[in-house]
């Protein structure tokens, strides 16, 4: 059996737990049920991440993600394309873009609709460097 379809199985066979996970109220039970998520995500790409959410008496997304990292996207797809179809769940790839995002840091409202970005390259290293101008910061 693949990888892929042991995955599955097990979450269908499990989905109920996750399903509720936000009635939980106790914080270890929660702990060890998104461990065991991840444990057997694992099992099929150690490059692979989750996210579990939706509204309380709706349908669920689990949004499996690389967390940013294209060398295992495929590895997202392919997952997902081979998810079961599930009443309560909408299986998702990569996490969706969020809208209107802003973060607070030492008091700055940072919004990157006000935001822009520059590489910076250096002859002593192959990394890339990112230089960030935020309106009205000096």
């Amino acid at each position: 059996m693949d990888k892929e379809q042991q995955f599955w199985n097990w979450f269908k066979q499990n989905e109920a737990q996750y399903f509720f996970l936000n009635q939980i109220d106790k914080d270890d039970e929660k702990e060890r049920l998104l461990d065991d998520l991840l444990d057997h995500l694992h099992q099929y790409s150690i490059h692979l991440y989750f996210v579990v959410g939706g509204s309380p008496d709706g349908i669920q997304d689990l949004i499996i993600t690389a967390e940013g990292n294209s060398d295992f996207f495929d590895q997202v797809d392919h997952l997902v394309n081979n998810a079961p179809q599930l009443d309560h769940w909408n299986i998702v790839a990569f996490k969706p873009v969020q809208e209107d995002f802003k973060i607070s840091y030492e008091g700055l409202e940072l919004d990157p609709k006000n935001m822009f970005f520059i590489p910076l390259e250096s002859d002593k290293s192959n990394r890339i460097g990112l230089r960030i101008y935020v309106d009205n910061y000096d």
